[in-house]
C-alpha cells in the first residue's frame, strides 16, 4: 500500500500556518500496489544461478510470508559469495560492483 502526504496548497494567512507548503494532518492512501510488501518467490531458486561461476545458490530465509522471502541470504555452492534478499529484492550484483 503506498501511502503519501498531501500538501496544502492555499496560503499561510488563509491556514493560519507559518509556512506557505505544508502537510495535511492525514495522510492519504493511492493504491496498493501488487509489487509493495512482496517478496522473492522462492520458484526462482529453480532459475538463478551464482553471476561468478552460474553454480547452484542455497537459500537461507530470515523472514518468509507465504512462500516469499522478505528478509535472507543467497550463498553459492561452489565459491562460497554470499548474496543479500533485502525486502524481498536478491542483490545478484558482483560484490565489487555493490553499494557499501
Amino acid at each position: 500500500m503506498t501511502i503519501v502526504y498531501q500538501y496544502c496548497r492555499r496560503s499561510s494567512n488563509e491556514c493560519g500556518t507559518a509556512s506557505r507548503y505544508h502537510r495535511t494532518a492525514q495522510p492519504v492512501t493511492l493504491f496498493a500496489s501488487p509489487f509493495v510488501d512482496s517478496g522473492m518467490k522462492k520458484s526462482l531458486m529453480d532459475i538463478i544461478c551464482c553471476p561468478l561461476d552460474k553454480q547452484e545458490l542455497e537459500l537461507d530465509a530470515r523472514q518468509e510470508e507465504d512462500e516469499e522471502v522478505i528478509f535472507g541470504t543467497l550463498t553459492c555452492t561452489e565459491c562460497g559469495e554470499e548474496y543479500p534478499i533485502e525486502d524481498g529484492i536478491p542483490n545478484l550484483l558482483p560484490p565489487d560492483m555493490r553499494e557499501a
